[in-house]
């Protein structure tokens, strides 16, 4: 068993992180340090809405 980061236990020479989380980080440091609210909720909003427009995820009572 790796102790440590999980993802540090990966057999990748490089680690992959998703743009949506690089805004995420930003959005959680505007809001720690209570700097541009605004802007961490617009980044917040911008990345709902484009899950919110996903082929994967459109209604999740419909079993198609």
């Amino acid at each position: 068993m790796y102790h440590g980061w999980p993802w540090g236990a990966s057999q990748l020479d490089w680690q992959i992180i998703r743009y949506a989380d690089f805004l995420l980080y930003k959005a959680e440091a505007l809001i720690e340090i209570g700097e541009d609210l605004d802007e961490a909720s617009a980044i917040i909003n911008q990345i709902r809405q484009c899950a919110m427009n996903s082929f994967y995820v459109k209604d999740f009572n419909d079993s198609a």
